[in-house]
């Protein structure tokens, strides 16, 4: 595939002429970025693509924003010169997971590792109405063990499916709802996951070992997960946290041999990606 370079005045072109209202993400204790114009983004529904400034959206709908080159050349520029190989890894591996899981059908995110809300979250979606932001952990181990962190960004594609592709979820959390289950269920024989049916977690009245007068058994409510492994029940966390911890059941040692599907920056062979700024002094995690 051929490369384009980006670098210097060209990075400040593309940074500069991204004027527009800044995104807010909550509970990060910073501002992501000032991307993208109001007018194209905010306001999209219902206009004429011929007439979206500088090209930027090429259609828009109430469910699915679909964006130009510019935008999405100019945010992999931005995630390589402020992030440096971890930001194009990110990429890489979601343009890998549009094409194959979702058939190019997600609209184009906006990706930043940072710290993510409440302290336990691999990563976090959100969306603003306009275009998604997927945030990734900084912990997580892309360079040692990149699979896992691929099925985080799996992950939080699903979610990006649900909010822009199904219309939201409508059931009690954004994992325990139709929408997510069906997403589930239709992506995990595409990754090597085909023993593996989601269910909803709901309540249902289970016996117990006590005795009612008339000698029947005494139930009670509890929740119950309807998701099977090879058609054994198994916990609902391996609904909430799919793929990765569907993979446990499947496989212990899945990641410490498992490679990834496409060509990235942590292949030797990649010698002609665009070098990261020199005067960049963050430190890759």
């Amino acid at each position: 595939m051929r490369r384009t370079q980006l670098g210097g005045a060209d990075a400040r072109d593309a940074i500069s002429g991204m004027t527009g209202s800044r995104l807010f993400h909550k509970g990060l204790n910073r501002k992501i970025a000032s991307f993208a114009s109001a007018t194209v983004i905010a306001s999209a529904d219902g206009l004429d693509p011929n007439e979206c400034r500088d090209g930027l959206l090429l259609a828009a709908s109430n469910s699915v924003r679909r964006v130009g080159p510019d935008l999405i050349a100019a945010t992999k520029l931005i995630a390589g010169q402020y992030q440096g190989e971890r930001g194009r890894f990110a990429y890489q591996a979601f343009e890998w997971v549009n094409r194959e899981l979702f058939g190019d059908a997600l609209p184009w995110p906006l990706i930043v590792w940072t710290v993510t809300p409440y302290g336990k979250c691999l990563g976090f979606t959100d969306h603003y109405d306009t275009l998604p932001l997927i945030a990734l952990h900084t912990s997580l181990p892309w360079r040692s063990v990149p699979a896992f962190t691929l099925d985080v960004l799996i992950h939080e594609s699903i979610h990006v499916a649900v909010a822009y592709l199904r219309g939201g979820n409508s059931g009690e959390t954004s994992h325990n709802c139709p929408e997510w289950i069906a997403e589930v269920n239709r992506i995990a024989p595409l990754i090597g996951l085909g023993d593996f049916v989601a269910g909803v977690n709901k309540v249902t009245r289970v016996a117990t070992e006590e005795l009612t007068k008339t000698g029947k058994p005494r139930t009670r409510p509890m929740r119950v997960s309807q998701a099977t492994w090879r058609g054994q029940p198994v916990p609902f966390m391996h609904v909430a946290g799919f793929p990765y911890l569907a993979r446990r059941t499947a496989r212990d040692d899945y990641y410490q041999s498992a490679q990834l599907p496409f060509c990235s920056v942590l292949d030797s062979e990649q010698g002609e990606l665009p070098p990261v700024a020199s005067n960049t002094k963050g430190r890759e995690q």
